[in-house]
């Protein structure tokens, strides 16, 4: 069941893209899966890039 996980090479597949990333729960998801080590792609209406 692990190996669903895997990508191409082996590892472990760590991409994400969070919808409504400046919002409040989107945000927090945004920032506990880069803390985790993911690859975080964030997508908001707003368009411009966040501060943060």
């Amino acid at each position: 069941m692990a190996d669903r996980w895997r990508g191409a090479y082996g590892r472990r597949m760590t991409r994400a893209v969070v919808i409504g990333a400046t919002g409040q729960i989107g945000r927090a998801a945004v920032g506990a899966l880069a803390r985790d080590g993911w690859e975080v792609t964030a997508v908001s209406r707003g368009g411009d890039r966040d501060a943060r």
